[in-house]
């Protein structure tokens, strides 16, 4: 194992990152739960950026990431387009957990250290006890949902 080169390596939730809950307020899967996850390769488009493919429960994801730069932050976005047949209702990511502070415009600050957005999703913070995780209800259009996570430090 080689660990991440260099400072401020930000530990995102160990675990599934999408899974299927009956209301908001159930359990995420436990990490040793049995998940039906399947890495299905990745595609370069024109400037050889990656799309990756994986399967979660039925719904065939597609994950490009992207660089961003700006004059204020440094990051990236990850873009998420969902497929299923028929969709799924209940669909969630989750894009934290740990010390979750919700921003004004929005945003969310992470650890301190990572500010996390969901343009035109309604990503919410749910706690228990000393916990906090961060979730992103994925809201199909007919058989296809598409979900933008922009990352900024």
């Amino acid at each position: 194992y080689e660990p991440p080169l260099g400072h401020g390596v930000m530990k995102l939730p160990s675990g599934a990152a999408f899974a299927v809950l009956e209301s908001p307020g159930d359990s995420w899967p436990a990490n040793n739960a049995p998940t039906d996850q399947h890495f299905l390769g990745y595609t370069l488009d024109d400037q050889q950026q990656p799309t990756f493919r994986y399967r979660v429960n039925g719904v065939t994801v597609e994950d490009f990431p992207q660089p961003v730069a700006t004059a204020l932050d440094t990051g990236f976005k990850r873009t998420f387009t969902f497929r299923a047949t028929p969709p799924l209702a209940n669909f969630f990511f989750r894009a934290a957990a740990g010390k979750i502070v919700e921003r004004p415009d929005g945003s969310f600050l992470i650890e301190d250290k990572l500010t996390l957005k969901f343009p035109g999703a309604k990503a919410s913070v749910r706690r228990n006890g000393d916990k906090a995780e961060l979730l992103v209800p994925v809201i199909f259009s007919g058989n296809q949902a598409q979900l933008v996570e922009e990352f900024s430090w």
